[in-house]
């Protein structure tokens, strides 16, 4: 006997079109936004911090080849 379970109120939640069809990184951030508005209200400080696990600072570095001068620029992330 196959079960199965209907994801019609998860979709709403996270606000997807179910007549679209999403790819896995635009779901993720879709399901990891929803987290993190979830948790940011939570009264537990420790629960709030668990959005920080999914995002994070990255930075580019590019070196001049004749005077070996550095550029940085730093961005957030929310995916990897």
């Amino acid at each position: 006997r196959r079960r199965f379970h209907r994801l019609d109120a998860f979709a709403r939640l996270l606000s997807l079109h179910t007549d679209e069809q999403q790819d896995a990184q635009e779901f993720n951030k879709l399901l990891l936004s929803y987290i993190d508005r979830i948790v940011a209200r939570h009264p537990n400080p420790r629960l709030r911090e668990l959005s920080n696990l999914f995002q994070g600072q990255q930075e580019y570095v590019t070196v001049c080849s004749k005077c070996q001068r550095e550029s940085r620029r730093a961005s957030a992330f929310s995916e990897l």
